[in-house]
Parts: structure tokens; C-alpha cells; sequence
């Protein structure tokens, strides 16, 4: 027959298996709520992944066209001093190719361009 003392006894034992179920309870809780805040932070770095990958192909994109504009530059200036147009200015061809540039210093500074890579265009 069991005793006081032993009751007692069985009593801390099912107080102190319930306090580490409790303290089991409670970590469980907080690992979930790092997790949910893990992958919060994971979509959001995830998200500005994305973006930075799309305006890596916007940059991509825009050096392309910048290259293409040049290369063209650099056939029509070609053209323009294998047409016997020397006597122009790069100031006035530049004006003359002012539609495809944001503005004439722009085309100057590809027509200048143009001129010293002229002799590697074949025309």
C-alpha cells in the first residue's frame, strides 16, 4: 500500500514530467513561429531575387540596343565619308542623325567614335 511520501513523491514526479512538457510545448511554439518568420524573410528575398534578375535583363536589354545604335552610327558616319560628305562637320552630322540620338552631344561623341572605328566597317 502506498504511503503518503510516496503519493507526494508521484505527485513532484507527474509535476516535474508536466513542467518538461510544458517547456516542450513552449520551444515547440517558438521553433513554428521562426519558421513562419523564415519563410517570410524567404519570400521577400525570393521577390527581390526576382526583381533584381529583372532589371539585370533590362540592363542587359537597354546595353544591347545602345550597342546596336552605335554600330549603326558607325555604318552611316562611314557611309557618309565614303560619299564624299567630308566637307561636313561632326557638328552637322551630328544634327543630321539627331532622331536617333537623345540629343546632338550624344551623336557627336558616337560620330567621333564612328571616325576612329571607320576603317573597321566594311562598307
Amino acid at each position: 500500500m502506498d504511503t503518503i511520501a510516496d503519493y507526494f513523491s508521484k505527485d513532484k514526479e507527474i509535476a516535474l514530467l508536466q513542467k518538461k512538457l510544458n517547456d516542450k510545448i513552449l520551444i515547440n511554439e517558438h521553433l513554428k513561429i521562426e519558421n513562419n518568420n523564415l519563410k517570410d524573410r524567404n519570400l521577400a528575398l525570393s521577390k527581390r531575387n526576382k526583381a533584381l534578375c529583372d532589371e539585370k535583363n533590362r540592363t542587359i536589354a537597354s546595353r544591347d540596343k545602345l550597342t546596336i545604335k552605335h554600330k549603326r552610327t558607325v555604318l552611316v558616319v562611314s557611309e557618309l565619308y565614303t560619299e564624299g560628305l567630308l566637307s561636313l562637320t561632326i557638328k552637322q552630322i551630328a544634327e543630321r542623325l539627331f532622331t536617333s540620338f537623345d540629343n546632338v552631344n550624344v551623336a557627336v561623341s558616337a560620330i567621333r567614335r564612328g571616325k576612329s572605328e571607320k576603317l573597321q566597317v566594311n562598307c
